[in-house]
């Protein structure tokens, strides 16, 4: 089973260097971003869906495919 996708909640995924990395790489933007914390028990799914959020869903399928290949 993978230890991360979609399915992960934010703040995991931000708290673990590779795993943020993945997602900073798709949106620098949110390495900086100080309401990033009131998202943070949300899975990163649900992140994702935000309108504001300008990922196509191409790009959202490459990153859960990345977050399931880490250890």
């Amino acid at each position: 089973m993978a230890k991360f996708s979609l399915d992960t909640k934010l703040k995991d995924i931000m708290n673990d260097p590779e795993a943020k990395a993945v997602l900073i790489s798709y949106l620098p933007e949110m390495a900086d971003n100080p309401q990033l914390k009131m998202a943070f028990s949300m899975k990163l799914s649900k992140v994702l869906s935000f309108p504001q959020v300008p990922l196509t869903k191409e790009q959202i399928a490459e990153i859960d495919q990345k977050l399931q290949a880490l250890g």
